[in-house]
């Protein structure tokens, strides 16, 4: 476990200020001793004096001391998806609990040996994951852990899903998955490419019935005879492209339709690749 950097030791300083003085050493037979160093205790010396509460003094030699917390306790943190499984490099930050306006800071480890004594939230974060804050307790000499399992979040809507970087159970349902809005894409388009040729040909036959009519009519007020089939064939032609028009602006409302499905589709495809 690595300690703690100088940095946030500074930045907290004023939370352990009182407690300056106070240790705890813990020995290797697991029993702790609480007080104030009188002398010794430091690298290269062979032993520690220490002062406790009621006054006596007790020398410790350094091959019995495991550890010496001045002000400070170890804390473990415990990183993990829903499924067990480890967070790699998650962002770590830690704000003191008296003071949720202040500067919070960036941990870059787990695992420290020295950390300050006091209250404070650690917010753990990573993409993909949801956001999951805690309190924490740091006691002098104590071993802290806290547990940390993330929930998987939805690559599309944001709502929570069952694995990581996959969609939610309601976007697949509601087709909102980029294979299936690439395959909606396609669909759209295919049908565009119908209207757009039905269209045409239904202008075509329409123009050709206006002709048709319009040949028919004068035929029909210069005939001599067979005028009832002239007035039919005018009457046929008048009716059909009257048919032929209206289905025709129906299918040119249904590709602007498309069009707009389309440009709708590339779209939210565009903001997957962002």
């Amino acid at each position: 476990m690595r300690r703690i950097s100088i940095y946030f030791l500074i930045i907290f300083c004023t939370i352990i200020k009182a407690q300056d003085n106070l240790v705890l050493v813990k020995l290797q037979n697991g029993k702790n001793v609480k007080g104030i160093i009188v002398q010794g205790g430091g690298p290269g010396d062979h032993y520690v004096r220490i002062k406790k509460r009621n006054q006596k003094t007790v020398d410790i030699y350094m091959d019995e001391v495991e550890h010496i917390y001045k002000g400070t306790g170890s804390v473990t943190l415990q990183i993990k998806d829903k499924k067990g499984i480890p967070i790699d490099a998650p962002l770590i930050k830690v704000q003191d609990a008296g003071d949720r306006n202040g500067e919070s800071i960036e941990l870059q480890e787990t695992s420290y040996d020295d950390f300050p004594i006091g209250n404070y939230y650690i917010t753990v974060s990573k993409e993909g994951y949801f956001t999951e804050s805690k309190k924490l307790k740091v006691a002098l000499g104590k071993e802290t852990s806290i547990d940390f399992k993330l929930s998987f979040q939805c690559n599309i809507c944001g709502h929570p899903s069952s694995s990581l970087g996959e969609p939610c159970q309601n976007c697949i349902r509601d087709g909102k998955t980029p294979e299936m809005m690439i395959d909606k894409y396609r669909r759209f388009n295919t049908f565009k490419k119908m209207t757009v040729a039905g269209t045409s040909v239904l202008g075509i036959t329409s123009a050709y019935l206006a002709y048709s009519s319009s040949k028919n009519y004068d035929l029909y007020k210069t005939a001599e005879s067979d005028a009832d089939n002239y007035r039919r064939k005018v009457e046929f032609a008048d009716t059909h492209k009257v048919t032929s028009l209206v289905t025709s602006s129906l299918l040119l409302a249904l590709t602007g339709y498309f069009q707009w499905q389309e440009k709708k589709i590339q779209k939210q495809l565009r903001s997957f690749e962002q």
